[in-house]
């Protein structure tokens, strides 16, 4: 059990050594729609925006309100670019951190 969190924590260590510095990345999010009452809808319009004009550039957010509509419906694309060469050092780096020992016993435990 010990060695599976070991390989876990290692995983969300690379993603989160990738993720952190992506070369370039963007979110669109796309929403239509209001709350059954037409009070709240505009309090999200206006939340919209305040946030709006505060994002970068990668993120866009495009809100439609429906005055007249009791539901919320959107949708949400995303994505990121490493560059190959991080790509390839954080894998040696994960590679070279697994406890590997200790895996390739626990393969022979098993295949017996």
């Amino acid at each position: 059990m010990l060695l599976l969190l070991a390989v876990i924590g290692r995983v969300f260590g690379l993603l989160g050594r990738l993720f952190k510095t992506p070369e370039r990345y963007f979110l669109k999010v796309d929403i239509a729609g209001g709350a059954p009452e037409p009070d709240i809808t505009g309090e999200l319009y206006g939340a919209y925006q305040a946030i709006r004009v505060s994002l970068p550039e990668s993120i866009k957010i495009n809100y439609v309100p429906d005055f007249m509509s009791e539901r919320i419906r959107g949708r949400i694309s995303c994505g990121f670019a490493v560059r190959p060469l991080n790509l390839f050092r954080e894998g040696l780096i994960f590679i070279f951190h697994l406890p590997i020992i200790r895996l390739i016993k626990l393969y022979r435990r098993i295949k017996k």
